[in-house]
């Protein structure tokens, strides 16, 4: 396997895990946090942090990703 194959490989599962399936991903953290919460197995201000850095992670680049493709079909 050469470099370029690997950086590929690498690139195409960043791609699928950050935007691709990334509102998935984030719906699933947060239904574990909800749970956690309600368990007593998380604190609230843990959760809440938990939730804003998978939004950052997952949320942003989906958004960020669909409104590139809404502005490019509207060109």
């Amino acid at each position: 396997m050469s470099f370029s194959e690997l950086t590929t490989y690498l690139q195409t599962f960043a791609q699928f895990i950050f935007i691709s399936a990334g509102p998935y991903i984030l719906m699933i953290a947060l239904g574990v946090l909800v749970l956690m919460v309600a368990k007593g197995w998380a604190q609230m201000k843990t959760a809440v942090i938990a939730a804003v850095a998978a939004f950052c992670f997952f949320g942003i680049p989906a958004l960020i990703h669909y409104a590139q493709q809404q502005a490019a079909m509207s060109i």
